[in-house]
């Protein structure tokens, strides 16, 4: 892995490209390694500087990319230093597209039953070939945990896809790899997009990285605390991100 991961607030991020997070990915499952790979956002910046478990679950992942411009302005005003967004709706097909090639079978563990099951159905559409060994819905109580893990590893996945959301999903995550020796990717709310239950973005606004501006328009429900309260608390941590490493 060729990045050299920087410091940004309380996390750190790897400065990737898209090509190298699939190459990355890829070759994992091909060579069975154990990868760990999440991602940032401006709300995950403002959560890890609230909960230093969080930040500690983070810092155990072997890749941490950017998810969103908040990330990208977030490193360069406060290290100088630059680094690439990268969407998940951008690469996760590509992304299973060369798995499928590679016969690499994956487990899709998120979201509702109903959008779980939309997702696997328009992917055994769109990509056929894609070997899909287990898939389940992302609420798991407390007291399944064991049993699903069990599941899991009977079915011998070489690639897992975790749409939990933050910080439920990089638990699992070790949870998993505590089991197996496959690479584990997670996705948040990225089911929910690919089953068509949320509208997709145009391409130009996820390139300008304002994803922010269109789920707050189109779910304000969901989003309307994480970025109304979230953005001026990532400014606030900015602001005063120089004393806090000079104390």
């Amino acid at each position: 892995m060729a990045s050299v991961r920087q410091r940004v607030l309380a996390a750190a991020v790897d400065p990737l490209r898209q090509a190298e997070l699939v190459s990355i990915l890829v070759d994992g499952a091909d060579e069975r390694r154990p990868i760990r790979v999440t991602y940032l956002t401006a709300w995950s910046l403002v959560q890890s500087a609230r909960d230093p478990a969080f930040a500690g679950i983070l810092t155990r992942f072997d890749l941490v990319y950017a998810d969103g411009m908040g990330v990208v302005l977030a490193l360069l005003l406060t290290r100088l230093r630059r680094c690439k967004k990268i969407t998940a709706g951008d690469y996760f097909l590509p992304l299973c597209e060369e798995l499928a090639r590679r016969r690499h079978s994956v487990a899709f563990i998120g979201s509702s039953s109903r959008t779980n099951e939309t997702l696997i159905a328009r992917l055994r559409d769109g990509i056929p070939h894609l070997p899909i060994a287990y898939s389940r819905s992302g609420f798991i109580p407390a007291e399944q945990q064991e049993e699903v893990l069990r599941e899991v590893a009977r079915a011998r996945p070489e690639f897992v896809v975790l749409g939990m959301g933050q910080p439920m999903q990089e638990r699992w995550a070790l949870l998993i790899q505590g089991q197996m020796d496959v690479p584990v990717l997670c996705v948040g709310g990225l089911f929910e997009l690919l089953s068509g239950d949320v509208p997709t973005p145009r391409r130009w606004v996820r390139r300008f990285g304002f994803e922010w501006a269109h789920r707050l328009a189109t779910q304000p429900g969901r989003f309307w605390r994480r970025y109304l309260f979230g953005l001026p608390a990532l400014a606030t941590l900015m602001l005063f991100d120089p004393f806090q490493r000079r104390s």
